[in-house]
Parts: C-alpha cells; structure tokens; sequence
C-alpha cells in the first residue's frame, strides 16, 4: 500500500500545451515526483495520476492522500482519482516578474489504514516560460551627432550598451534581443548609410561618405526583436535614431558668383570692379559687381550724375557766400570731372568689349581644337 511504480505520465493539456513528466523515486518511505507545466495555464491537470497503490475512496478505502506544504494553494488534489490540478482561479502563474514563480513544491502524504505507515511523495513543478512579453527600449528616440569627414567604416552608435538598449522580462532565448536596421519608407537613403556591426549589440557603423552640403539629417529605425525558438512566435519593438551631420572643413573660401569648373568643387576666376566718381563721397555704399557690363555702368552713371546734381545744389545754395569767380571755377571743375567721368567710361566700356572678344575666341579655338580631335580619333 501507498506505494507506486516508476512511470513515465503523458497527459493532453488544454490548446496546444503540453506533456506532464513524472519519476519517483522511494528511498524508505519518501517517494518523489517531478511535473512540468507551461505557465498561466487555467484548471491544467498536473498528475493525470499518481498510481499510488491502494484504494482512496468509500467504501473499502485502504489509503488516504493528504496534500502538505502547499503554498499559496496552488495545487489541488482529487484523492479518488489520484490527480493533482493547477489552482489558477482567478489568477495568474507568472514566470516572468514580478511574480517570479518558477517551480512549485508539494507534499502528498499517503496513510495506509490498514497498518498506519505514512509515505511521503513530492510533487514538484516546474514553471516554464512563455514568450508573452514584447521587448522595450529604454528611450523613445536615440541621438547621434557625427562629422562630414567620418571615415566609412566607423562605429559612429554606441547608445545600446549595458541597459539602454532594448530588454525583454522574459526567460531564455524568449528575453534574448537581436537588432536590426528596418526600411524607413520617409527616409529610404537611411537604409544604407549605417549597418550594423553586430546584432548582438546593436552598433552601428558608417556605411556611405557623408555630406553636410547635401544632406544635414538621417533617420533610421532600428528593430528590436527576442530570439524565440519559432520564427512565427517572436516579438519585435522599434525606435529611431536620429543621426545629425556636422559640417566639416572640406571646402574652401569662395567669390561669389561661383562657376564651378569641369563639375569639381573649384570656381572659375573672376573679377570685381567698381566705379568711383573722383572728389565727391558717395551718399550710399559702394555697388561692386562681378564682370563690366554695359547695364551695370549705366547704372553707375546715374549714380555719378546725382552725385553732380547734389553738388551743384549744394554750391547754389552758398551762392549767396561765394565770388563769381568761385562759382565760375566750381562750374569749371563739374565739367572736368564730368568729362573724366565720361572717359573712364568709355574706356571701359571698350576693355569689357576687348575681353569679351578675346573670351570668345578663346571658346571657338578650343571647340575647333576639340573637333579635331573628335576626328583624329575616328
């Protein structure tokens, strides 16, 4: 009596969980059983039954089970059938925390009421994990900032060590965490800017040369998923990482207008000129202009004569104070100035002429020189 066979228990749990395994072993008179369960099972048969020897029911009843040391009562007992049950009534078995209720240890006192021997059996259940828990990351949003001039081939992204990056509460491969770099369809380019140097670790290197003149701002999603066993059953979070680009010392000073020469990042040479009337302060900041174009000078003309224009207003109104003679001498040196005006003018007016003649031939002797060559090489 209370005594039982070493077998190996199966039973059908409730959707697609799972099997029950049970050993005993009965040094004396303790005697040991061992069941694993799937966790937040509802009414889930633990020991379909325990095969102990003798009958515990009326009438003839030869044993009485009694269940001890069953803490938080998560077990029940059926003594006729054998069998022991999950007690999961209005609540939970949760591996993950906080509860953190991995194995479950029972008593099963067996009585014989013929002699009055007792023996133990111990139950004992051991929880497993079920991947329920998608991973987190521990910011909404990542930041880095790197300059133009990064080599490819830095690690330019850190930001996942030791607890920042993502985590997932649950057990096993179930709360073990890959990253990935996820197709940003706002951002395409992003794609292949960076990748990644590790899965493991989530850190990320420069993949494509940078340009601040181009482009000043990439973002990239980065995926987070757990390894579960079965590709179907895992779970997957995603963040952003903002990558900013600092501009860097890859160019030098310019004059604008700049006309880039043969689509590399050099301008062609260029030349300012301006026109100042002599003896007389300009009432306004001088306009300076690339190139001596013929519209530009008109306008500098106009310029120069209301510049004469207020001088001369200037000089009637000391009419009053000045000579004849002053007067005479003040008109003398107008016209002078006007006529040296004019002849700067003039003059060029004829050297912007000359330089763009010389300009285009220039062009037609190179466009000639390259047909020729265009038919020496067929």
């Amino acid at each position: 009596m209370c005594k039982g066979d070493s077998v190996i228990r199966r039973a059908s749990w409730k959707m697609k969980f799972n099997e029950v395994t049970g050993s005993r072993e009965h040094p004396g008179s303790y005697i040991k059983s061992r069941a694993l369960i799937y966790r937040k099972q509802i009414s889930t048969v633990l020991v379909e039954n325990m095969q102990i020897n003798g009958r515990a029911q009326d009438p003839d009843r030869t044993i009485s089970l009694t269940l001890l040391d069953n803490y938080d009562h998560w077990v029940i007992m059926d003594s006729a059938l054998q069998r022991l049950y999950l007690n999961s009534t209005g609540r939970i078995l949760d591996r993950d925390p906080p509860s953190m209720i991995t194995t479950i240890v029972v008593q099963v006192q067996c009585t014989n009421e013929l002699v009055g021997t007792v023996i133990l059996h111990e139950v004992r259940i051991v929880v497993r994990d079920r991947n329920d828990n998608t991973p987190k990351f521990k910011q909404p949003r990542y930041y880095v900032a790197i300059n133009e001039l990064t080599p490819v081939g830095t690690t330019i992204f850190t930001g996942f060590f030791m607890d920042n990056g993502a985590s997932d509460i649950d057990d096993g491969p179930n709360g073990q965490i890959e990253y990935g770099i996820q197709y940003n369809p706002n951002d395409p380019v992003s794609n292949r800017t960076v990748r990644l140097a590790s899965t493991l670790t989530g850190n990320l290197v420069l993949a494509e040369r940078l340009n601040y003149e181009e482009r000043t701002r990439y973002l990239i999603i980065i995926q987070a998923n757990d390894r579960a066993p079965f590709q179907a059953n895992r779970r997957t979070a995603t963040t952003t990482l903002t990558l900013d680009v600092l501009d860097g010392d890859d160019l030098g000073p310019m004059f604008l207008p700049c006309v880039l020469v043969n689509h590399t990042r050099d301008c062609s040479p260029i030349t300012y000129r301006v026109a100042i009337p002599e003896l007389t302060a300009p009432p306004h900041p001088l306009s300076i202009a690339a190139g001596c174009q013929e519209d530009k000078m008109r306008r500098w003309e106009e310029a120069e004569e209301e510049d004469r224009g207020v001088e001369i207003m200037r000089g009637e109104e000391r009419g009053g104070e000045e000579t004849e003679g002053e007067k005479r001498r003040g008109e003398q040196r107008g016209r002078e100035e006007g006529r040296k005006a004019e002849e700067r003018r003039q003059e060029s007016i004829q050297e912007s002429r000359r330089r763009d003649k010389t300009r285009r031939e220039e062009r037609k002797g190179e466009e000639r020189r390259g047909e020729e060559r265009r038919g020496d090489e067929t």
